[in-house]
């Protein structure tokens, strides 16, 4: 396929490369605790190969995007390990994409600034980092509220309510009785008589307008009442796009 492509940018094999399995992303924790690993390249890239995750580096830097750019315009990260040990996903927030040996000196844990060794760190200890949980903290982690606590303190959870799996939802209940037909719900079929009723529509300019609903019902792209039976109701605020004849309008429908 090489011979069709107007560029190649050869890539590197996973011995070749520097790669995270980050709490961010894919953890591979233990019942016990968080953990995270690295790898490491064992042998330099061949040939003119380079690892994607430098490219994708290399193109947002010189795209300026924001997160790879600082606030002067130059550029924030030399290489993906350093963009590793570097980004945090708040300015202030200490959380990043390791949470072995953070912090300057590389003392702290989960939380604390980038550490420049920290790459030198992961390959000395088999590039794996393990942080085991006090035992109070290792069970019923979806309704412990120490847990939750120390999930939100330490970047792993936004909030700190319990995680609740339900078994039963009361709202995917309706849409399944009303697939198989057994709702209560009005199903009458919009019928010509009730889709020739004028609607009126206020634009964006403040203008009101008449609209046949079967009209409508094509502009929003509604399903034909001969196939589903339904009933819609076109809530008011049905806007009208300058310069497009398609109407847009939110539905609900039973």
């Amino acid at each position: 396929m090489t011979a069709f492509a107007d560029l190649i940018l050869p890539d590197t094999m996973y011995l070749e490369w520097h790669d995270a399995m980050s709490v961010l992303n894919r953890p591979i924790s233990e019942f016990d605790g968080p953990v995270d690993s690295v790898r490491v390249p064992v042998v330099p890239p061949s040939g003119q190969c380079k690892p994607f995750q430098e490219v994708l580096i290399e193109l947002a830097s010189r795209l300026k995007f924001p997160a790879f750019t600082t606030a002067e315009g130059t550029r924030r990260f030399r290489d993906y390990p350093d963009f590793v040990v570097n980004y945090t996903t708040t300015p202030e927030s200490g959380v990043g994409f390791l949470i072995g040996w953070r912090g300057k000196d590389g003392d702290k844990a989960l939380v604390g600034e980038p550490n420049t060794q920290q790459w030198e760190q992961y390959a000395k200890n088999n590039c794996v980092f393990h942080h085991v949980l006090p035992e109070t903290l290792q069970y019923m982690r979806n309704c412990n509220g120490p847990y939750l606590e120390w999930a939100v303190k330490n970047g792993f959870r936004k909030f700190g309510e319990p995680i609740l799996i339900q078994l039963y939802s009361d709202v995917m209940q309706k849409f399944r009785l009303a697939a198989q037909g057994r709702t209560t719900a009005d199903s009458r079929p919009i019928t010509c008589a009730r889709a020739s009723k004028p609607i009126s529509i206020r634009c964006r300019s403040g203008t009101r307008r008449s609209r046949p609903a079967a009209r409508i019902s094509r502009a929003i792209r509604l399903p034909p009442s001969r196939s589903v039976r339904w009933r819609c109701i076109i809530t008011r605020g049905i806007r009208r796009t300058p310069g497009c004849g398609r109407f847009t309008a939110r539905t609900i429908c039973t």
